[in-house]
């Protein structure tokens, strides 16, 4: 009995050594997202977010959390109020939905569909209506 336990102890030193894990790559892509697929129903999970976005001062306002994305010192930050050194134009805000929580992520994309220094196109003024007259 003990031959056998030695035995099998030097089998496993043996073995246990030379054994290595390896990853293997796969060709597939697959999405990292998580949430139902495609042709399934959304239930809300695709869920635009709406945001105010300042492209002049190059910060967003989240219209349903009322908090601001803002950039400081290369990382963006978010707060219920901005601070003292970011000024923003509240004439100048363009409203845009994303699917993101994230709305800089697409800062590339919005800067590029709303310059800074241009705002939204304004509606000319609607002509006040007029009573027709009556014929005496």
């Amino acid at each position: 009995m003990r031959n056998r336990l030695i035995l099998a102890a030097i089998v496993f030193l043996l073995f246990v050594p030379g054994c290595k894990t390896v990853e293997v790559e796969s060709e597939r892509s697959y999405k990292i997202e998580q949430g139902p697929p495609d042709h399934a129903p959304a239930h809300g999970y695709r869920r635009k977010h709406s945001y105010i976005f300042y492209p002049s001062s190059r910060v967003y306002f989240d219209v349903d959390r009322k908090i601001y994305f803002y950039m400081e010192g290369g990382v963006w930050r978010n707060a219920p109020i901005l601070p003292p050194f970011v000024k923003i134009n509240k004439a100048k805000g363009v409203r845009i939905k994303s699917a993101s929580k994230k709305p800089y992520i697409e800062i590339g994309e919005h800067l590029e569909k709303h310059p800074p220094g241009k705002g939204p196109k304004k509606k000319p003024p609607k002509p006040p209506k007029r009573k027709p007259r009556r014929k005496k």
